[in-house]
């Protein structure tokens, strides 16, 4: 900035007029810009609600230090980083993104609806300070994807979705979704087909959101791998762009999990985030113009 600012004065001289213009529009044109970031919390439970949700998959609870430990390391993270919306996965319940919130600045608010995962207890939700669109929140009644020759669907069990404004946007709705699918842990044929359905449901239902937006970004833990064909069906069947691919991403993997899926807008820088100890998932993050 203060380079350009510089470059400014020499090439406008004394027509403090046009120097006055400039210095009053480039700040503004700094801002213009969207950043978005996702985070799989690795069972972050919360201790305060005296349960743990899990019916097949039971998770030790942390401490109440431990906890506000973790909540407080990404609220830096997103300040750090001037992070507009957080889409947040494995936690358990509205709370956790609740207390995060209570983590950050003021301004920030709370997208959740419950999900339908009752092995593991997992949701997920959105944090922003962006302008949320009234009514545009939703589960999408949580849909089923099928296949070709296939009579039984598989449920999207974990997702989200909603509509943001960008004030720096020109009004530009920005369709959001995000989603946690199956785990690939014990991974096999046949779960590798029922991720690529929930893929297929993702794909519909984002589609459907995006239809009253002019642009739209997929963000979450996919659990698939780059190549393969749960990414390329995200990619090919509603035009989604990787930012780990079109961007001067740093860190990326070849064992990504987590991506930033997008369309309508331009990447400008794209990394990964390391947050061990709390997860040995990456943060993944993305900044658009």
């Amino acid at each position: 900035m203060r380079a350009l600012q510089r470059k400014a004065v020499i090439y406008y001289g004394a027509n403090w007029m046009k120097i006055l213009y400039l210095l009053l529009l480039l700040p503004v044109l700094a801002k213009a810009e969207l950043t978005v970031m996702a985070i799989n919390a690795e069972w972050l439970w919360s201790p305060a609600d005296g349960r743990i949700d899990g019916e097949k998959v039971r998770v030790k609870e942390p401490s109440l230090k431990h906890y506000h430990e973790e909540l407080a390391h990404y609220a830096m993270m997103i300040v750090e980083n001037n992070v507009d919306l957080l889409a947040l996965a494995e936690i358990e319940g509205a709370h956790v993104a609740n207390d995060l919130r209570e983590h950050l600045p003021p301004g920030w608010q709370v997208a959740f609806r419950p999900g339908k995962d009752s092995a593991t207890g997992q949701d997920v939700a959105i944090i922003t300070r962006l302008k949320i669109e009234p009514g545009s929140i939703t589960d999408f009644r949580f849909p089923r994807g099928y296949l070709p020759g296939d009579k039984k669907g598989k449920m999207l069990t974990k997702v989200l979705g909603l509509r943001v404004e960008h004030p720096d946007f020109g009004g530009q709705r920005i369709a959001v979704v995000t989603a946690h699918l199956l785990s690939r842990r014990n991974d096999s044929k046949g779960k590798a087909r029922k991720r690529l359905k929930q893929a297929v449901a993702l794909a519909q239902a984002t589609d459907d959101l995006q239809k009253q937006a002019e642009a739209v970004i997929v963000l979450g833990d996919l659990n698939d791998l780059p190549d393969s064909s749960v990414i390329s069906h995200l990619r090919d069947s509603i035009g989604l762009l990787d930012v780990a691919g079109d961007c001067d991403v740093k860190g990326a993997r070849r064992s990504q999990v987590d991506y930033v899926l997008y369309r309508g807008l331009r990447c400008k820088q794209s990394k990964y985030i390391k947050i061990a100890p709390f997860s040995d998932h990456p943060a993944v993050l993305a900044r658009f113009y």
